[in-house]
């Protein structure tokens, strides 16, 4: 039994030695500081999705007072991608705002089937709910509503 016990008291003796050396070498290291606060530049950050309320707020931005209706509302697993809304003219057209989120919609079915940004667009119709014109305007950059009218 004597003899495990001082077995026992020299390893622990020759771990707390080992553990000493290796701790003053990589203490030492040149090289430890630096990579202690690097932060890689080339990494890509996680894509801002804009959830409902944000989005809400854009076409209240953009329409102030003006009543809408909601045309179309799509979600799926990351939330809100797809949302057009129309406003009635007095003339008989309408104007149609549509947010779109980056992304792959084939497999969805929806008409155009991707959007290579996230963006809010707009489309006039005329009495007929026949497109006469429209363009972007609001993207989103780096996190970010640029407008781009």
């Amino acid at each position: 039994m004597m003899i495990i016990v001082q077995l026992n008291t020299h390893l622990n003796t020759h771990l707390k030695i080992l553990e000493k050396n290796m701790s003053e070498k990589f203490s030492n290291n040149p090289f430890a500081e630096p990579l202690k606060n690097f932060i890689p530049e080339n990494i890509p950050t996680p894509e801002h999705i804009p959830n409902l309320e944000e989005v809400c707020s854009l076409f209240e931005k953009i329409l102030g007072e003006l009543k809408f209706e909601t045309r179309r509302k799509l979600e799926d697993e990351q939330g809100l991608y797809l949302w057009e809304i129309k406003i009635t003219q007095e003339d008989g057209g309408s104007v149609e705002y549509s947010y779109i989120r980056k992304g792959d919609y084939k497999a969805r079915g929806l008409a155009g089937g991707s959007a290579s940004e996230t963006a809010v667009h707009v489309t006039y119709f005329n009495e007929d709910e026949i497109p006469i014109s429209g363009q972007s305007v609001l993207k989103l950059i780096d996190d970010k509503w640029i407008e781009t009218l």
